[in-house]
């Protein structure tokens, strides 16, 4: 991404969340490396989520995954959030993918993945991606 622009943004509402991991939101850079730059530092990904989880789901977990399937490489660390059943909830959180995937120059897919602890279903009712990238100051 040139100097100057703003962050990639992918937007999800309406997911359906269970038991089984499952891909709420996509998101790709569209960014290419400037000429002389010594390398991209790594990627940021922002995340926010609004959830109202199903009566019999107590926890959800959250993660972002390199590429486009939750089979993805784990980007940082999951993130579990206590639910309550049928009670609407916010969250939101970042990670940082500093790794040759992210450093790789352009159209970096990542993905926000969700998954309860019970079949529910609850309801990721809108998700927010961001994705920023940092370079090395010379």
């Amino acid at each position: 991404m040139p100097a100057g622009a703003g962050p990639q943004v992918a937007k999800a509402t309406g997911t359906s969340v269970t038991a089984a991991e499952v891909v709420v939101a996509t998101i790709t850079g569209s960014w290419q490396q400037p000429p002389g730059q010594v390398g991209v530092s790594g990627n940021l990904i922002g995340v926010s989520v609004n959830f109202t989880p199903g009566a019999s789901q107590t926890l959800l977990t959250l993660r972002v995954r390199q590429g486009t399937t939750t089979g993805g490489t784990l980007v940082g660390i999951a993130h579990p959030e206590t639910t309550v059943a049928a009670v609407q909830a916010d969250w939101s959180f970042e990670e940082f993918d500093s790794t040759a995937y992210a450093q790789a120059g352009a159209a970096q897919s990542y993905v926000l993945t969700a998954q309860e602890n019970a079949a529910g279903p609850g309801t990721v009712n809108e998700a927010i991606l961001t994705l920023e990238t940092s370079s090395t100051v010379a």
